[in-house]
């Protein structure tokens, strides 16, 4: 299994009678019949038609939504939201307060029994669980795996970052847990973590697999 310090993602929070329809309008999917406690994909475009962000939506209410955008975007994606939200929907940034840890691979679901009850954890793909507890920290958890296994996202305030990822790598460490990449860095800041910015141009429309081979030859695709 993999650990990572994810917390440099942003995090707005869509409430009000109409935040249902705010999604709808600013977002190419259908959040419409969506139940309770499930996450769905979406991608938001300018007036163009041109991609701005990719991002995920989590529903824990019929008037509260959870939209996770890329850390680059952050900044301009909120920006594009506050600006056409429908009358009876506020848009709030809550990212400063959030610190969000990945834990992907495998053993992912044994890792985390060790801290949690069965009930506390998310069953199915793009599912999650609202509130839960971890040592006394109140988090979310989510299970979408985005790096292709399955896996989960643990959500909390910024304040418990280093701890939970404490008591994360204890828990997996018989089970090989390691932070891929960065073998014994130090426990993860939350918020305030650097990240390595890319560019965030969002005016074109997506190119497929020829606009990425554009995009590494003009120096604009960062691997890590």
């Amino acid at each position: 299994a993999g650990l990572f310090d994810v917390s440099h993602m942003g995090e707005i929070l869509f409430t009000g009678p109409t935040a249902l329809a705010t999604l709808n309008h600013l977002l190419t999917n259908d959040y419409t019949n969506m139940p309770l406690n499930k996450v769905r994909y979406g991608v938001m475009c300018n007036e163009k038609g041109g991609t701005i962000d990719d991002l995920v939506v989590y529903k824990f209410g019929e008037e509260t939504y959870l939209v996770v955008v890329n850390a680059a975007n952050r900044d301009k994606d909120y920006a594009h939201m506050a600006a056409n939200v429908l009358e009876g929907t506020k848009c709030e940034d809550i990212s400063d307060t959030v610190a969000q840890i990945a834990l992907q691979g495998p053993k992912a679901p044994a890792i985390l029994k060790k801290l949690l009850p069965e009930e506390a954890i998310p069953k199915g793909y793009y599912t999650a669980v609202p509130l839960a507890e971890i040592d006394g920290m109140k988090c979310m958890i989510s299970r979408t795996g985005y790096t292709g296994e399955l896996g989960y996202e643990i959500y909390t305030h910024n304040e418990n970052a280093a701890k939970l990822w404490k008591l994360l790598r204890e828990a997996g460490e018989e089970f090989g847990c390691i932070r891929p990449g960065r073998p014994g860095h130090p426990p993860p800041g939350g918020r305030h973590a650097p990240v390595r910015p890319r560019d965030g141009r969002g005016d074109h429309p997506p190119g497929g697999r020829s606009g990425l081979r554009r995009e590494a030859e003009q120096g604009r695709v960062h691997r890590s």
